[in-house]
């Protein structure tokens, strides 16, 4: 089953053509794709990002190993994380 996305939102493209970001459902809560340049989607929430409206997972960077840093945040702090 498809996730529930209300709007998503790319944030980086590597040389193999990957693109990392992020996506939001209809209750404001952020979660992070990779879509492999094959096509290959895949959704992630980092452990410990919030589930309440604007918390959540935000992908910003993706390497040539489609290796991906950012943050997730909580309903009082963020975090830097690498997730691969």
């Amino acid at each position: 089953m498809a996730p529930d996305v209300a709007g998503t939102e790319p944030g980086d493209i590597n040389a193999s053509g990957a693109v990392s970001g992020q996506y939001f459902d209809s209750p404001g809560v952020y979660h992070g794709f990779l879509r492999q340049a094959n096509g290959r989607i895949t959704t992630f929430d980092i452990p410990g990002a919030g589930t309440d409206s604007g918390t959540g997972t935000f992908p910003f960077t993706l390497n040539s190993s489609d290796t991906i840093t950012g943050n997730f945040c909580d309903a009082s702090t963020c975090h830097g994380f690498i997730w691969k």
